[in-house]
């Protein structure tokens, strides 16, 4: 799965990522990444950095994965 930014380029950071379509494709991504083995996020990570505007995004996919309750919202 690609990244927004290179999925979607025609989409700026911002509130595009937020509601609607890119809301539901950075959802739909941030679950694959966050569940793929931590080399597998660095692979990615290093061929597809993040441009300026989605600085953090996949630290803070990695971030929420993490916590003891990601698949315990309540």
């Amino acid at each position: 799965m690609k990244p927004p930014w290179i999925a979607y380029p025609d989409i700026a950071p911002g509130m595009g990522w937020r509601m609607g379509f890119g809301a539901c494709y950075s959802d739909k991504f941030a679950a694959w990444f966050g569940n793929l083995k931590p080399q597998d996020q660095q692979s990615l990570m290093l061929s597809a950095p993040e441009p300026e505007g989605f600085k953090g995004y996949y630290q803070n996919i990695i971030d929420y994965w993490l916590r003891d309750d990601a698949s315990d919202d309540s």
